[in-house]
């Protein structure tokens, strides 16, 4: 099994057919896991992107990001952080759900939305999407 961290917010394993962790040697998948890989929902891929962009065509919405959060029986889940364009009023979560609902499939729709007025950035000036996928598990919004 490799469960290591090869960059900081990526992981990689080794499985068999089952999902399960081969010993070292042996022949498996290689799975890894970066912030930016496909979300997977009850086995189904989302890609962040797509959400993201459909996001974006909201007329209050400026920019959107879209990262995994753990879900208990559908493995992950879409969570949506966003930003507003200047003088628009926050549409909340029904109003965007709504929003998304004919512009995406059903398990593209993000369980949760948190506006942001500011995104982390990392050292190299890029947005965190490392420390906003920590904000969607811990709920340490804001």
């Amino acid at each position: 099994m490799i469960d290591s961290p090869v960059m900081q917010g990526c992981t990689v394993r080794i499985v068999d057919d089952m999902g399960a962790d081969v010993p070292g040697g042996t022949v498996g998948e290689l799975l890894v896991r970066t912030p930016n890989t496909m979300i997977s929902r009850g086995g189904l891929k989302i890609a962040p992107p797509m959400v993201e962009d459909a996001l974006r065509t909201h007329p209050d919405i400026l920019d959107a990001i879209v990262v995994p959060q753990s879900h208990p029986v559908q493995n992950q889940v879409p969570f949506a952080f966003y930003q507003l364009r200047d003088g628009a009023v926050d549409p909340g979560a029904a109003i965007l759900t709504a929003w998304l609902q004919p512009r995406l499939e059903s398990a593209g729709i993000p369980d949760a939305f948190e506006r942001l007025d500011r995104w982390p950035m990392t050292d190299q000036g890029k947005v965190d999407r490392s420390r906003l996928t920590w904000m969607a598990e811990v709920g340490l919004l804001s």
